[in-house]
């Protein structure tokens, strides 16, 4: 009887000090992939490139790798990060949503400068961007002291 307590006890034991390796939070940072299905995922693959690079450095300043693996991985996982952040780059400067609404605002506003120039009697705010009579010291709707000439 004491000792299937005694077997019980140690197993219970072994299994608490156990679990923390089989969780999926505990993985080692390995070479990251590069996955074409989106922005996140290369964000992802950034963090996991980086994370990858702080360990070489860490396993190379404590001695357990030699210079010469320390800049062969350094460098394998360097030109694989300039490849993950091109291709962020990549994908955040192509003519997306924002882009074409920012060039609307611009023709917008680019419209109401040649009409101010037709109409005397308009402004528009310069820190808002919003239509205003020209007799107006202030912009009514946020504040902002207007040049008025």
């Amino acid at each position: 009887m004491t000792y299937m307590l005694a077997i019980l006890f140690s197993l219970g034991i072994l299994g608490y000090v156990l679990y923390p390796l089989f969780q999926k939070r505990y993985q080692w940072a390995g070479m990251p992939t590069i996955h074409n299905s989106g922005l996140e995922n290369l964000i992802e693959a950034k963090k996991e490139a980086l994370r990858a690079l702080k360990e070489i450095d860490f396993e190379y300043q404590l001695g357990k790798m030699s210079q010469e693996d320390y800049e062969a991985l350094k460098t394998d996982y360097q030109q694989r990060a300039i490849q993950i952040l091109r291709q962020i780059d990549q994908l955040q400067h192509t003519d997306g949503d924002e882009d074409f609404i920012e060039r609307q605002i611009r023709q917008y506003r680019q419209r109401l400068k040649g009409n101010k120039a037709n109409h005397n009697d308009w402004q528009f705010c310069p820190q808002c961007g919003k239509s205003l009579q020209s007799e107006y010291q202030f912009c009514i709707y946020c504040g902002q002291e207007l040049n008025n000439h």
